[in-house]
């Protein structure tokens, strides 16, 4: 994604900004450098913004600091029992792990965390309160800043993963962004979006292609010892397909099927999207002009949808 030099300096200005004032929550959380206070004092005019019939009643707590930074308000604890603040395990476990199954929460890392405060001080109390919060990789975390509260590199930036990316750190507009940069990280998640995309529409990943032709050979072999009986030979079809993934494959100009002969010459995919394959060389030339319009690089595609 590019911009002009102003808006891009804007943009890294405004990521930076967001990250210095998440890490100094954080910093303060994990070293317990913050009070818990009933949440009475509002902004005016909200009370009266009330619908009493319909709210559902909630204990709001406000986190203060010493440093007097912004406070944050409405914060409710994952709590055992609504205003005991003994924090429920099983509650902050499961919220952990249904959020990695969001994308964003996965690339933004514990700087993204922060942004969910029933979440993060639900983790952040039971951490206090028993040394853990339930997840080997989030004590990991939390030991780690807590160990040096002010070296910012020990910390994931909140937008390198992200398909926008860390503009301070990428374009080199101002290369002074203090969080880290890790390439493995981005990778791995990438790779992971790119698996998880492939589940949601019914493919295998190429490992698991792999693993299914395997599977499919080893037992059509092993059943030649004897004669197999039709919910077999349908089984091992159905294996090979998803497996090797031939039989699904028509060049998109025109139509003409993969051939399924080993010495015969494979089909080609657009080295762009990936999403398409061309019997030949004419084929795609000829295609071009039409396939340009909706062609996007895969990892785009992958992202977006």
């Amino acid at each position: 994604m590019q911009f002009d030099t102003k808006t891009a300096y804007e943009i890294a200005d405004a990521q930076q900004t967001l990250q210095a004032e998440r890490f100094r929550i954080l910093r303060a959380a994990v070293t317990g450098n913050y009070t818990l206070t009933e949440d009475t004092e509002r902004p005016e005019g909200e009370d009266d913004a009330r619908v009493p019939d319909v709210e559902i009643s909630m204990h709001k707590l406000t986190v203060v600091f010493p440093d007097k930074g912004a406070p944050v308000r409405d914060v409710v604890l994952l709590e055992e029992e609504a205003g005991g603040r003994v924090i429920s395990a099983d509650s902050v476990a499961f919220n952990l792990e249904e959020l990695d199954e969001n994308e964003k929460f996965r690339e933004g890392g514990v700087l993204y965390l922060v942004g969910d405060s029933t979440v993060f001080w639900s983790m952040i109390q039971l951490w206090h309160q028993t040394g853990t919060t339930g997840l080997e990789e989030w004590d990991k975390i939390l030991a780690t800043v807590k160990e040096k509260p002010s070296d910012a590199s020990r910390v994931d930036c909140m937008f390198f993963s992200t398909p926008f990316g860390c503009l301070q750190h990428t374009h080199r507009l101002d290369p002074s962004c203090p969080f880290r940069h890790d390439d493995q990280r981005k990778k791995r998640l990438r790779e992971r979006v790119i698996k998880d995309r492939l589940a949601s529409i019914g493919l295998p990943t190429s490992e698991e292609r792999q693993r299914l032709a395997r599977k499919a050979l080893q037992t059509f072999e092993e059943s030649k010892k004897r004669k197999p009986t039709e919910e077999e030979v349908d089984e091992y079809f159905e294996l090979y397909v998803a497996g090797d993934n031939r039989a699904r494959v028509f060049c998109k100009y025109c139509d003409k099927p993969e051939p399924t002969e080993a010495d015969e010459e494979s089909f080609k995919r657009c080295k762009r999207c990936r999403s398409v394959w061309y019997c030949s060389v004419e084929c795609q030339r000829t295609d071009w002009k039409e396939h340009k319009r909706t062609c996007q690089p895969w990892e785009k595609i992958v992202y977006r949808e």
